[in-house]
């Protein structure tokens, strides 16, 4: 199929859930929990054990205590329609709840909803992204984006793993460029919050009991537009916006001939037809069409993941565990970093309490954490476009918001072209649930590549159905590798 090597270590569980039998360590919110927010074990037994049997009727019967549901968990046990049920579904282990890398996770988590109103384009001279930079530095176990010197910066600090992401502006063009819908032209002026309203959620111990029981506060309403300027856009975003969102804005504005109107990449036989152009095969037709089917496969793919093997913990559960550990010694069995981080102590003077304070009044998607979803369906419909288009094309005119956010303004910089920027825009999909407190680093980076790994398998099945003379895909993955599919 193809010159690529797919293959994953095979999905393992990390063995929270067996270490930690008062459930502590995996996803519990939306079932029952004591005052401490620990789950209830008799609760959480019941439905994973009828969810591993395929006992739909049992798992439907325990005792959600409010109006808030769990997501989908029989997704897990789907079968997928298109593509093999091998490798591409298969993920690491998760990091473990008392490991180092799980702390300098948090770590960053909690640096994020700090910095989460400065604006990205003053990182440089923030000294609370200073901050941030130098513990990052500081810590064991972070995995985050590096410059060539292994440094956390201003430049590459909560940027995502691609070489695109640390060039030119935090935010991709197909996040701030109109786009073409049909005759209608869309400006991306997205709802958000007044710029200094921090409106932060589940800050209170109490409203964080509250979510993990399902219920909650109501969203106060947005009262603002601009383009988005910072990590709270960028969280809010992501919680407004749907599966097909990065691929079909920026698919119209790559085929549109009065936006970018970008090439299809060279391989593509048509581009020498003097007759033809492609449309159902090998045009932009198809990518619309693909789109949905690889996404279906890949949330199928990563379903099975998170329901039956990770069942990882949400950053705002791990919160919690800190808050009690911190102030009740409940004996958690969590890294001493954690507990002692420059970036604990600013967030229990800022709000007199440990949790992660999150951008959505109830907190985080109602599943377990690992892979990411967002990363997923970015990483898997992205990689498709990639696949088809001429990667090195330049972006035209491109833009970044106004210091307020209200218009744009010219770009002056490196050259930056369609395949960074559509890595670029896959990192802030991801990224932005970080932003949010909704996700792990190691949710967005195994998201992305795994949404990447279905993608490709999907692309192979696609060029051997092709009755043109073609040779194969080309694309630049994630990690920078180019490959042939």
């Amino acid at each position: 199929m193809s010159d690529i090597n797919l293959s994953m270590p095979d999905s393992s569980s990390n063995g929270d859930e067996d270490k930690y039998q008062n459930r502590i360590a995996s996803y519990s919110k939306c079932m029952p929990h004591n005052e401490f927010g620990e789950p209830d074990v008799a609760v959480y037994n019941t439905f994973i054990g009828a969810l591993n049997t395929g006992d739909y009727e049992a798992a439907d019967a325990i005792a959600v205590p409010g109006p808030i549901k769990l997501r989908n968990a029989f997704a897990g046990r789907a079968k997928i329609i298109t593509g093999s049920e091998n490798d591409p579904k298969q993920s690491p282990a998760a990091p473990t709840f008392a490991s180092d890398v799980r702390a300098a996770e948090m770590i960053e988590l909690y640096w994020a909803s700090l910095m989460r109103d400065v604006k990205f384009a003053e990182y440089a001279d923030s000294e609370l992204v200073a901050a941030a930079c130098a513990e990052l530095n500081s810590v064991s176990g972070y995995n985050g984006n590096r410059g060539e010197d292994g440094s956390i910066t201003p430049n590459n600090v909560l940027r995502g793993p691609t070489q695109g992401d640390v060039i030119g502006p935090y935010i991709s063009q197909f996040l701030l460029q109109d786009i073409p819908y049909g005759p209608i032209t869309v400006e991306q002026k997205m709802n958000t919050y007044t710029l200094g309203e921090n409106r932060d959620y589940m800050v209170t111990h109490e409203d964080w009991l509250n979510v993990q029981n399902s219920t909650g506060k109501p969203q106060t309403p947005y009262n603002t537009k601009r383009y988005p300027v910072n990590g709270r856009d960028l969280g809010i975003l992501v919680a407004n916006d749907f599966a097909t969102y990065p691929i079909t804005n920026a698919l119209l504005m790559l085929s549109n001939k009065h936006s970018y109107h970008c090439p299809l990449d060279h391989t593509n036989p048509y581009n020498a037809s003097d007759s033809q152009f492609g449309f159902v095969t090998l045009g932009y037709a198809e990518i619309y069409h693909a789109a949905g089917i690889i996404l279906d496969s890949a949330y199928r793919k990563t379903y099975y993941d998170r329901w039956m093997v990770h069942k990882t913990i949400r950053p705002e559960e791990f919160a919690g565990r800190v808050h009690h550990q911190i102030l009740n010694d409940r004996g958690y069995d969590m890294h001493e970093q954690v507990l002692t981080s420059e970036a604990v102590k600013r967030l229990h003077a800022q709000q007199n309490t440990y949790m992660l304070s999150q951008v959505n009044a109830v907190g985080c998607p109602f599943h377990p954490s690992y892979p990411g979803g967002h990363g997923l369906s970015a990483g898997s419909s992205l990689t498709l476009l990639k696949a088809f288009v001429k990667e090195d094309f330049v972006i035209p005119n491109p833009v970044v918001p106004s210091a307020d956010g209200s218009s744009l303004v010219p770009y002056e910089g490196p050259e930056l072209t369609v395949g960074h920027e559509l890595d670029k825009l896959a990192s802030n999909i991801a990224v932005g649930k970080q932003f949010a407190g909704a996700h792990w680093l190691s949710d967005t980076v195994v998201g992305m590549n795994q949404g990447e790994a279905v993608a490709i398998e999907i692309l192979g099945i696609m060029k051997a159905t092709y009755a043109e003379p073609f040779a194969g895909f080309e694309l630049t993955r994630f990690n920078g590798e180019k490959a042939t599919v």
